[in-house]
């Protein structure tokens, strides 16, 4: 993130490759290396050691060197950085040979150097070669003031929680945090790099970047090759342990990842872990249901691969984050070997407008999609009017080519990147023990479960696309193991009735309704409800088990509907009360029904008419397994992230009850502010200073906005009646506080303001106060609040 300046370039440098004749070096280190060489991005004294087994040379070793970059101009200077230690990694004796090299080095140039180990081995070599440095004594920095020394290591840190922690335990017995370098080689690839830049410098997207307007994010990594000469590492871990656990997750964590407050290594590697702490873990009926994995057909035939071998090529994991910003979003992350094509990118699917302006059955919805191949480009789609007389919508790309990609070179610029800002001591780019640590909680109960075979392994056709398309049941927003029919009888259409049920029309459900007033089931049906006019039309149209929604006012009209309902209902049917009835009636209501066999849900619904029409807040309460049953309809009617499940039969509406109390106090206090500021000395612009009061104050709220958009109307609210209704909630959290022995005078004191307001004058200071209060209701619930 930060450039190589002056005074970095002029402090001397070692890097010693550990593992010095291995695939590593010679396909990503030597060209990365030559790269920054001839780009002049390496310090003025600089020098690679070479420490293997081979027996080389200095000269051999640069022969080899050269066989590799085979270039035709000559690089014989280049070659001269190098020289060749040979000697047993697991053999401490061959380390005080390295030593002497070392101040050998350091002696020619009259300086302590820094000196960088990188660890271009297998994981399993990590731990003799730490302890060998260790006890060498070759990690030791010559003093506080000159001459670092730092670790490069490469993934996979571990092979789980227990083995990373083991490793990190190794290694920080030697070095601080901010000497160790987690090389995951994903992360210097530009286009990852570009991600947060895309996102916090520019002021376009950053506000829709959450679970309000974004519907899915679909991660890949497909590659056209398979496991080819790797067999004997592969076949001990797996697609998912190979770049699920790092790469795919850090590119998550890169999308999602809540906005740095500067770019600095620390606070952005904080951030990163931050997030993916908040993956959810799964349990085993979860893992079944979002999880899918597979093999490749000829993978066992693969030297060093085991004849019985488990082990997963492909797989594809729904994953989801806990928080307000991404809850509710589900995360696809899939990456398959010999898949017939190589496709690696990040989509972000939006979710449409609502209300859609759409043909029907038609949702148009944007997409951004990073791609890192097969070239590495940004592509947003968009929508606009087709050109000619017609008012039809085509969609259209804007593209950004970063840069096409050259598979001859794979991974060696973002090895260069990571290379550069090791020497930098810039760590942005590397992964931090926490980010590691949440990654391996998230993956480690897949694993386990797998091995388990809790998810069978499937096998596949290679070089061919087949076993996506049949993992794609994955990325299906449905239920954990039931699928539910996509049925429900509502009955009571008035105005939170009528808004669920267009709601739920509108994303694909058959709704059968049924209310009272004839006319208003016609005019519904013109918008796609299947209307009854009778109890027992409805029921007879839905499906077993049946759902049946109730949105009726509270007390004995719940009761006379059930006692219609209870003869035409079937074993194992479902009532909902989605109105406001007190929780105690719940319960009773229950008992009755289950008795019957017909089961029974209390959800409290928040949100208003406009809630309910475009996402409502719902609280419910339940058996846990009816609730996951119901979770589709439950979050198809919510807004994001805007349902819980709250317990037992009665909890739903409890917490429904206890949200109009506190409502009831919050709208009191708002109102009694604006009295105030109404009768002070300067002459306020009440809309203006509940303007102000909604951005960024800590009074912001919906209450407020709707305070404001009132003051808007009507500065004096003369239309506005100062007596203000009252239903039986806050009387109900009152009595429940007080059988609790939990004193609430603001909420005591609000009702009380209420059955008060109709002996206060309409003139007055307090009328006023009281005029405000109904004007909130009349926004958020659309009541009738206009004087009579």
């Amino acid at each position: 993130m930060t450039g190589m300046n002056s005074l970095n370039k002029n402090i001397p440098t070692i890097i010693i490759v550990l593992g010095a004749t291995g695939d590593l070096m010679k396909k990503k280190i030597v060209p990365a290396l030559f790269n920054l060489y001839e780009d002049k991005k390496l310090p003025k004294l600089f020098h690679i050691i070479g420490f293997s087994r081979r027996k080389f040379s200095p000269s051999d070793f640069r022969e080899y060197l050269k066989s590799i970059l085979d270039k035709k101009s000559d690089i014989s200077s280049f070659l001269m950085m190098f020289s060749y230690q040979s000697g047993q990694l697991e053999k401490a004796g061959d380390y005080n040979n390295l030593s002497a090299v070392l101040g050998r080095i350091d002696g020619e140039w009259k300086a302590c150097s820094n000196k960088l180990f990188y660890l271009a081995v297998s994981p399993a070599m990590y731990e003799p070669i730490l302890e060998n440095l260790s006890s060498s004594g070759l990690t030791t920095p010559c003093s506080p003031e000159e001459g670092w020394t730092r670790i490069l290591v490469e993934k996979p840190f571990g092979k789980n929680l227990k083995t990373s922690e083991d490793l990190d335990k190794l290694l920080s017995s030697l070095f601080k945090e901010e000497q160790i370098y987690r090389i995951d080689h994903y992360l210097g690839k530009d286009m990852l790099q570009n991600i947060l830049q895309f996102r916090f410098s520019n002021n376009l997207f950053e506000d829709s970047w959450n679970n309000k307007c974004i519907e899915k994010v679909e991660i890949r990594l497909l590659e056209k090759i398979g496991v080819e000469q790797r067999g004997n590492f592969y076949d001990g871990l797996g697609a998912l342990r190979d770049v699920g656990q790092n790469h795919l997750l850090q590119m998550l964590a890169l999308i999602t990842m809540e906005r740095p407050e500067s770019f600095t290594a620390k606070v952005i590697r904080e951030e990163r872990a931050n997030i993916l702490e908040m993956l959810n873990r799964y349990h085993l009926r979860e893992i079944k249901k979002y999880s899918f994995r597979g093999q490749y057909d000829g993978f066992k035939s693969i030297k060093g691969v085991s004849p019985n071998s488990t082990t997963e090529t492909y797989f594809k994991i729904r994953a989801y984050l806990k928080g307000q910003r991404w809850n509710g979003v589900p995360f696809i992350l899939e990456s398959g070997k010999r898949m017939g094509l190589s496709k690696k990118e990040i989509v972000i699917i939006f979710k449409h407008p609502t209300p859609c302006l759409c043909p029907p059955n038609i949702h148009y919805k944007n997409r951004i999609v990073f791609r890192l191949e097969p070239e590495e480009k940004i592509v947003m789609t968009l929508f606009a009017k087709k050109s000619g007389l017609e008012n039809k919508i085509e969609e259209r790309t804007v593209q950004f080519l970063y840069k096409s990609t050259n598979s001859s070179v794979q991974y060696v610029e973002a090895y260069e990147k990571l290379l550069f800002d090791a020497i930098l001591g810039d760590q942005t780019l590397f992964a931090s023990t926490k980010e590691i640590a949440a990654m391996w909680k998230f993956t480690d109960p897949i694993v386990a479960a797998w091995n388990k075979n809790v998810v069978p392994l499937v096998r596949y056709s290679p070089d061919r696309t087949e076993i996506s398309e049949k993992a794609r049941y994955i990325e299906q927003d449905d239920n954990l193991g039931v699928t539910l029919n996509k049925n429900v009888g509502i009955i009571g259409l008035g105005k939170m009735g009528s808004g669920i049920a267009l709601q739920l029309v509108e994303k694909g459900w058959n709704v059968f309704g049924y209310n009272r007033t004839e006319s208003v089931t016609k005019n519904l049906e013109q918008s796609g409800l299947k209307g009854r006019y009778s109890i027992e039309s409805l029921i007879k149209s839905l499906p077993t088990p049946r759902i049946v929604w109730l949105m009726l006012p509270a007390g004995s009209v719940i009761d006379d509907m059930l006692n219609l309902l209870i003869p035409l209902l079937s074993k194992k049917d479902l009532i909902i009360d989605g109105g406001n009835s007190f929780y105690k009636d719940s319960i009773k209501r229950n008992s009755l029904l289950k008795s019957r066999h017909i089961r029974f849900m209390d959800i409290g619904v928040s949100g208003g008419p406009s809630g309910a029409k475009n996402g409502a807040c719902l609280m419910v309460g339940g058996e846990k397994k009816d609730f996951q049953e119901l979770e589709p309809l439950i979050k198809a009617v919510a807004a994001p992230a805007a349902y819980g499940f709250f317990g037992k039969v009665g909890a739903g509406h409890f917490a429904k009850m206890i949200h109009n109390g506190i409502e009831y106090g919050m709208m009191e206090g708002i109102a009694e502010g604006a009295a105030v500021l109404k009768q002070s000395r300067y002459n306020f612009d009440l809309s203006e200073v509940f303007r102000v009061y909604n951005n960024r104050s800590v009074i912001e709220s919906r209450l407020v906005k709707w305070t404001q958009e009132s003051f808007v109307d009507d500065q004096n609210l003369k239309q506005i009646s100062s007596v203000i209704q009252s239903s039986g909630e806050a009387e109900w959290t009152i009595k429940v506080a007080k059988d609790e022995g939990v004193s609430i005078p603001v909420i005591k004191q609000s009702l009380l303001v209420r059955q008060q307001s109709k002996n206060i004058a309409d003139d007055s200071p307090d009328g006023f106060r009281n005029k405000v209060v109904s004007a909130q209701r009349g926004k958020f619930g659309q009541h009738k609040v206009e004087k009579q």
